[in-house]
């Protein structure tokens, strides 16, 4: 067809793989290629020496011969913002009707980079109050909020997964708290709690119904089984390092690649938590 080249791309997941802060290249080259590195990296290992390495800046070129090629490389990266919610305040505790009450949260930026970050306020389970706040790195700031309450009661407050609580009393006509809810249906509320605490925790730690999932993918091979069950057996999550420290039969590149196949079969989800990957169950 009269053409002298030809261009192929690949998806660059099927070719690369990360452990910790270094980077492999994986490729069986039939033809002759050329292999530009990202910018400001550094050659760790080569599994055998390319026809050319060229520099230009801070851009490394490498001309590779057809064979079986292992290139191992780093360079710099900066995380993302990260945002940690702390330190939940609710001041009063116990406040009058038509009282302002004051909701605090102190919010950080754990991440690499600067960022912004929306908090939600929630009151008894509906969203009363919003505000966004953007922080460089490493730095922090206290996020407030401001209630009044017309009618009395116990109050839930939550903030990214923290919860508390204030009441609101009914003021008698002397100027003294008014109790008007009875001391059994308190005691009754209590209990309820309770027995929902109870219930929340032990379907947190009963984990994932690994038989369910199992049925749901007859195809899965023994490896990728017995990898499930080490994650159900370390509370649902593991971090690369240690899935591959408890099966060491099992090479690197193949066990990246098991990764990703369940991930594609939506049964584990994979983030990163500081420079490594973690993998947890859905």
């Amino acid at each position: 067809m009269g053409a002298t080249t030809v261009s192929v791309e690949y998806d660059t997941p099927s070719l690369t793989l990360k452990h910790a802060e270094e980077w492999t290249f994986l490729v069986d080259a039939q033809y002759n290629l050329t292999v530009r590195l990202p910018q400001d990296s550094t050659i760790v290992d080569l599994n055998q020496v390319p026809a050319s390495i060229d520099t230009n800046g801070n851009t490394i070129t490498l001309s590779l011969f057809p064979s079986q090629w292992e290139i191992i490389y780093v360079f710099p990266l900066t995380p993302p913002a990260q945002f940690q919610i702390s330190n939940l305040e609710v001041t009063p505790a116990d406040a009058e009707i038509g009282e302002e009450v004051t909701v605090s949260v102190q919010v950080a930026n754990i991440g690499g980079q600067s960022g912004s970050y929306t908090v939600s306020l929630l009151v008894n389970q509906t969203t009363a109050d919003s505000k966004t706040v953007t922080l460089d790195k490493d730095a922090s700031t206290t996020v407030d909020f401001k209630i009044v309450k017309q009618t009395s009661g116990t109050y839930i407050v939550e903030v990214a997964g923290q919860v508390s609580q204030f009441t609101v009393n009914e003021e008698s006509s002397n100027g003294a708290p008014a109790s008007t809810f009875p001391v059994e249906y308190l005691v009754a509320v209590v209990a309820a709690v309770a027995v929902v605490v109870v219930v929340v925790l032990f379907v947190r730690r009963r984990g994932p119904n690994l038989e369910k999932v199992f049925k749901l993918h007859p195809q899965l091979n023994p490896e990728e089984r017995d990898v499930i069950q080490f994650l159900a057996e370390n509370e649902g999550k593991a971090f690369e390092s240690q899935i591959r420290e408890r099966f060491p039969d099992i090479p690197r590149t193949s066990l990246w690649r098991l990764v990703k196949r369940l991930e594609k079969l939506d049964i584990i989800k994979v983030k990163k938590i500081g420079l490594e990957n973690q993998v947890e169950l859905k």
